[in-house]
Parts: structure tokens; sequence; C-alpha cells
């Protein structure tokens, strides 16, 4: 599935206020994005990316400014959220609180968003992930880092 979520039809008259007025002009947040995909994660999504960007478990979703970043890669509107999982997936999420809070904030705010459905959607490998791992400490390491310090107590 690809839900394509775009800011109000008044949100480049409205500035830089991301939840300008009582609708008019609102623009979608980095925090928006992070629930949707959340909620999508939560019901079951095997793959998600946001606008060609394939998200993974170290991934981060800010702002910086005026623009969303993913993994310090700004975005441009609309975003297009594409994520494939398990046939169901849109109505697993559509019932879940991702679902939910697409649906309040689209109507809050007056968010442009369309969902497509299909039996195939493409997302992009993930970029090189910096592998992190552990050495043990060895005895020798340990006595030679380890500082050893006599201390008098007085009473």
């Amino acid at each position: 599935m690809v839900v394509t979520l775009d800011d109000s039809a008044g949100a480049e008259a409205a500035g830089s206020d991301p939840r300008a007025g009582s609708g008019e002009g609102a623009t979608l947040t980095s925090t928006d994005l992070q629930i949707l995909v959340n909620g999508l994660w939560q019901a079951g999504a095997e793959a998600v990316s946001i606008n060609g960007h394939r998200l993974t478990a170290l991934s981060a979703i800010r702002f910086a400014g005026a623009a969303i970043l993913v993994d310090y890669r700004p975005l441009a509107r609309p975003y297009a959220i594409s994520a494939i999982g398990a046939p169901g997936l849109w109505d697993t999420f559509r019932a879940g609180p991702g679902g939910s809070y697409l649906e309040s904030t689209r109507s809050q705010v007056d968010l442009d968003v369309k969902v497509n459905v299909s039996e195939k959607v493409d997302i992009p490998a993930a970029d090189a992930a910096a592998l992190y791992q552990a050495k043990p400490r060895t005895p020798a390491t340990a006595s030679s880092s380890a500082s050893t310090s006599t201390r008098k107590e007085t009473p």
C-alpha cells in the first residue's frame, strides 16, 4: 500500500507554523509521520519507506527548521509512505491507533490523504547500515583497565 499525504491547501500562505489556524494552512510534522510509520509497523508491515527512503530500526524521522528529514535527508511534499505486508495490511492499520490518528488528523487539519492498495509495491533496499558489535573483555584487559585505589575512612 502507498499512503500519500500532503499539507492542506492553505499551508503555504500560513507560513511556518505547522498547526496554524483551525485547519487552514496546516502542515504535516515529523511527529505525524513518526506516528503513522509506527502504526504501520504495529499493523504488521514488513518494509516501509517514505519518498523512496527505506526505514530501518535505526532510521530517524525529525524536523530541522521547516524541513522533515529521514535519516538526515530532506523530504519534499507530498510524502508517500509505502509499506508491504500481509494481505489486509491497510484494514489492520486503519483499525489500529495509526489509522485512528490518520483519520483524526485528516479531519481536524484538512490534510490531503490518498491511499492506494495494490498487489505490488516497490520498496528500495536500505542504505548500508553501520554494524555495531561488542567484544568481550578478556581478563588481561579487565585488570589493566581497572584502577585500584585505597581510601582511608575517618570516623
